[in-house]
């Protein structure tokens, strides 16, 4: 009997510094991050290169983001989130840049901006919508330039010109009035 409770009480031990070890690595103090080559850079406080999923929360206990890092860049899905809980932006990592779909989103939940990347440079469709998810523009992209698109204006389409396609600037968005 005497030994059951001496391997229960090493379970409970083990099991007390595994939930500790865990609740370590997703606490937003653990990790600081710096600007590397273009790219945030994150480490633990050992200065070992992040990898896996990490979990941060604001003061009020409500998630703050929730990010996917290999070799201390960001890789896969991040998430962020507003102080209340409310999801504002889902985008994609590749080593550090985004790549694949990135939607930010209004505090009512609905999208407001939904953009395709590839290596960091805006790439494919861009896409803009009001408070009430209705379509205000829609953009082509290849390699961060601008090929053509739309805005929307009082249910009038409004087709850019070549003038206004060739004077915008590398690798920034289009938001038709959107801020």
């Amino acid at each position: 009997m005497r030994c059951f409770k001496i391997c229960l009480l090493m379970l409970c031990v083990m099991f007390a510094f595994t939930a500790e070890a865990k609740k370590d690595k997703n606490a937003a103090e653990e990790y600081k991050c710096e600007e590397k080559s273009e790219k945030m850079y994150c480490s633990d406080e050992n200065g070992i290169p992040l990898s896996g999923k990490y979990t941060t929360f604001y003061s009020n206990k409500k998630t703050k983001s929730i990010e996917n890092y290999k070799n201390g860049y960001r890789d896969g899905l991040s998430t962020f989130f507003t102080p209340k809980g409310v999801q504002e932006e889902r985008t994609y990592y590749k080593q550090g840049v985004k790549n694949g779909m990135s939607k930010i989103y209004y505090p009512n939940r609905t999208i407001k901006f939904s953009a395709d990347y590839e290596d960091g440079l805006l790439d494919g469709r861009f896409e803009i919508y009001s408070l009430k998810g209705n379509l205000l523009g829609r953009f082509t992209y290849k390699n961060g330039s601008l090929v053509k698109g739309y805005c929307v204006n009082d249910k009038n389409k409004k087709n850019l010109t070549a003038n206004e396609i060739s004077a915008h600037p590398f690798n920034t968005i289009i938001t038709c009035g959107v801020e």
